[in-house]
């Protein structure tokens, strides 16, 4: 049991890693823009 909440929470891990990068880009991209 303790391994799948591990595994859940490298989940979340994995999924905010991912949202942060993209919210990254999109500002690196704002910025050239302007």
């Amino acid at each position: 049991m303790p391994c799948r909440d591990e595994f859940r929470i490298h989940l979340r891990k994995e999924k905010w890693l991912i949202n942060l990068s993209i919210i990254s880009k999109t500002n690196i991209i704002e910025i050239r823009g302007m």
